[in-house]
């Protein structure tokens, strides 16, 4: 994930406003809380009055209400057959009481369910993000000998100068878990899992995967296509992304569709002029992963040499 920016304005404007919402929920639930709890507080003082008030009308439990349930031969110990004030006063703090209890439990249970749901969420923040200050780079190479079938197609060669501006990338590749927390927090289901197959490196494919595979790229036989390969499977049918071995590997099998997805929300737009999350262009990319000023000249990130 990149934004373009300063590096001045990422962290206070976005943290800002991050604790801003989460502050005016708080209220919200604590004032809807409140508004719940004089309701039920009004329900209850009127049932507590027999006769046929209208007062409880609105609430659903008032007094006549629970006056007519009772007049109507509820069948409950204390309660008399057409309706005198002690029979409903009778009838009406049972069920009052009854109703308190019932309205505990269920309360109890939801606040349960909900706890059980929120430790099954991953609860995972996405890669912290660092400035790459802009430059001027060299980017690509003229030896066609070393991609011959890519030097020209991918834009691999000859060499060039590219200007590229600063700008915020995320430190570390998204993970299976991070990738996890946006599925779950969204719901998002992603083109691998939509089309129900992906291309799995060889090497890598589950024993399931490799007797059940047919079909292969020609040109890069290594890649096999495979039923069932999604992020949550990554290998195949057969393994787990979210296992302790995988779980902070790369997310895999996710298109150029499903990664602008995951961006725009693990970043969205803040203050400041912080735009939202959005994937780096290759020459930004290609900057940022040269681990060393824009103008330093060097075959890899740590060197010019593959094998040091």
């Amino acid at each position: 994930a990149a934004r373009r920016s300063t590096p001045a304005v990422l962290s206070s404007p976005f943290g800002a406003m991050a604790l801003l919402r989460c502050l005016l929920l708080a209220l919200v639930a604590l004032a809807a809380a409140a508004e719940e709890a004089a309701a039920a507080s009004s329900c209850s003082g009127e049932a507590s009055v027999g006769g046929d008030g209208a007062g409880g009308e609105g609430c659903g439990c008032g007094s006549g209400a629970l006056s007519r349930e009772a007049g109507g031969g509820s069948g409950r110990e204390g309660a008399r057959p057409g309706g005198s004030a002690d029979g409903s006063n009778a009838a009406a703090s049972s069920h009052s009481s009854e109703g308190a209890a019932d309205a505990a439990e269920a309360d109890a249970d939801a606040t349960a369910a909900a706890e059980a749901e929120a430790d099954a969420a991953p609860t995972v923040e996405p890669a912290r993000l660092v400035w790459i200050p802009g430059g001027v780079f060299t980017m690509g190479h003229d030896n066609r000998s070393l991609s011959p079938s890519t030097f020209d197609p991918d834009g691999e060669g000859p060499s060039r100068r590219v200007s590229v501006s600063g700008l915020w990338v995320g430190k570390t590749e998204v993970s299976n878990r991070e990738w996890a927390a946006f599925a779950a927090a969204t719901g998002y289901e992603s083109e691998s899992e939509r089309f129900g197959w992906s291309f799995v490196f060889e090497p890598q494919m589950t024993a399931q995967a490799a007797a059940e595979a047919t079909q292969k790229v020609e040109v890069a036989p290594w890649w096999i296509a495979v039923n069932g390969a999604t992020w949550r499977q990554p290998h195949g049918p057969g393994s787990d992304a979210l296992t302790d071995e995988l779980r902070h590997h790369p997310v895999v099998h996710v298109s150029w569709n499903d990664a602008v997805a995951y961006c725009a929300w693990a970043y969205p737009a803040g203050g400041g002029g912080v735009g939202a999350g959005r994937l780096p262009t290759e020459a930004e990319w290609e900057l940022a992963a040269r681990g060393a000023p824009a103008d330093a000249e060097r075959s890899y990130p740590w060197g010019d040499e593959l094998e040091p």
